[in-house]
């Protein structure tokens, strides 16, 4: 698992190596690093094509209600065996709870872009989550055959019908 802080975005992303091989581009963009490539050519597009705004919105209040760096987001190949939804890096099977347990509270937003095929239901305690509910592509995604949701630690999903509500609820806490 690697590590990278784009702050100019204000995204930490956690990839498998695997996926980061995947967006190896020496052949068509050499000024990138695969990182780069990656987090142009899919999370942009997951982020700010595919998500509302309101929740981009809601996840920047809550980020500085909480003084926390706004999203951490998890890259890597995922599934399901029995009733544990798992992420791979390199040979390991890591449990995804795991590593939202190991995060919960140091980011505002924890992001899961790992594939959900049965849609296992994770938690946190102090972070807001952003879920898919199945296979993980910008295709996918494009298609309409991917959705995310975005779940309060305690006040459970937020949709896109109570959004403008919520942040409007959201600023008016003092903390």
């Amino acid at each position: 698992m690697r590590r990278f802080d784009f702050k100019d975005k204000a995204i930490t992303l956690f990839i498998s190596q695997e996926t980061l091989n995947e967006f190896d581009c020496k052949d068509f963009c050499s000024q990138m690093t695969p990182a780069e490539y990656f987090l142009e050519a899919e999370i942009d597009s997951f982020l700010f094509d595919h998500l509302s705004p309101e929740f981009l919105t809601y996840i920047q209040i809550f980020a500085q209600k909480k003084k926390l760096p706004p999203i951490a987001i998890l890259a890597a190949h995922g599934g399901q065996k029995k009733d544990k939804w798992l992420f791979w890096d390199g040979r390991k099977e890591i449990d995804v709870q795991k590593w939202l347990d190991a995060l919960d509270g140091k980011f505002a937003c924890l992001a899961c872009y790992v594939c959900n095929p049965k849609a296992a239901i994770v938690h946190t305690r102090y972070s807001l989550l952003l879920l898919p509910d199945g296979e993980v592509s910008d295709g996918c995604m494009m298609m309409d055959k991917c959705h995310f949701s975005l779940i309060h630690p305690w006040r459970g999903e937020i949709d896109r019908y109570t959004i403008n509500y919520e942040i409007e609820h959201l600023k008016q806490i003092k903390r």
